[in-house]
């Protein structure tokens, strides 16, 4: 089932018969994909998913409180850390194969 899928997206893994073997890492036409930093990118955009649409809207009900000014500049910093990681993460999941 999983080898129907991988071969409806044009990918194939790397594997030991042909000396390439390179754990974790698939490959399409030209780009090498580390399933790792996949993973890894999914999880970052669920998190700025997470706190951007339902941490975030729940604070801004306490605006005029004095105590959620903090939390709320502090939420909006760390969005825009995790969206400068998820870029990062992405140029670093597609990589041109070494030649």
């Amino acid at each position: 089932m999983i080898s129907k899928l991988l071969n409806s997206f044009d990918l194939t893994i790397i594997d030991e018969r042909n000396g390439l073997f390179d754990k974790g890492v698939f490959v399409m036409s030209d780009r090498r994909i580390n399933i790792f930093y996949l993973f890894s990118l999914i999880c970052t955009i669920a998190l700025i998913a997470y706190i951007g649409l339902v941490f975030l809207p729940k604070m801004l009900t306490y605006v005029g409180q004095p105590e959620v000014e903090p939390v709320i500049t502090v939420t909006s910093v760390i969005i825009a850390l995790l969206i400068v990681a998820a870029c990062l993460q992405f140029f670093l999941l597609v990589k041109s194969p070494k030649e």
